[in-house]
């Protein structure tokens, strides 16, 4: 979408700005607000940390006053660098019983779909009434999990595209980056 010579020597392109990202995402806020069930308890909204925390905040601060929800975060690491492990491991639970609570699960990027599989297998398995997986990028080129349903999706990447900034990060690093890029080979 958008190019630059005068940013960092590492990064390729600039895929979103930041001005692009916050448009998005007050789309999404419009659709979750509009789809949301009404129901006496609020949604958890599930920040999947590190990575969504970014996305996180200011999709819950475009939904603003519009709908009640609740907080909550979690914590899982598949990726070792640039490589998939195949695997998920749980480093921090979520905190509430979400048995019949409507759920929506907020995650950074969905790729191969592993991780999300394993969110959805632990979270599926405390009964909730409903899940809804609220992804800001989907690379569904690169899906090993073929049957895992998004909902709601901010934008599609390319497969072969290594892509960091705005809580997007390799090794821990570019996640402060106000803009989604293109990491160079």
């Amino acid at each position: 979408m958008n190019s630059s010579s005068s940013i960092r020597p590492d990064i390729e392109r600039i895929l979103f700005t930041k001005k692009q990202l916050l448009t998005r995402i007050g789309e999404l806020a419009d659709q979750l607000v509009a789809d949301l069930p009404d129901s006496d308890e609020p949604p958890i909204f599930t920040n999947i940390m590190g990575g969504a925390a970014h996305f996180f905040v200011h999709l819950t601060e475009a939904i603003g006053d519009r709908g009640q929800l609740i907080e909550d975060f979690a914590v899982f690491k598949s990726y070792d660098g640039e490589e998939s492990t195949g695997t998920a491991k749980v480093l921090i639970d979520v905190r509430y019983r979400i048995t019949n609570r409507d759920i929506v699960i907020v995650e950074d990027i969905v790729d191969t779909g592993i991780t999300m599989r394993a969110i959805l297998d632990l979270l599926e398995s405390r009964h909730p009434r409903s899940i809804l997986i609220c992804t800001l990028l989907d690379k569904a080129e690169a899906r090993i999990i073929k049957d895992l349903k998004i909902d709601y999706t901010g934008f599609r990447v390319e497969k072969g595209d290594f892509v960091i900034g705005f809580g997007l990060d390799l090794d821990d690093k570019y996640r402060h980056l106000p803009f989604v890029g293109i990491l160079k080979q």
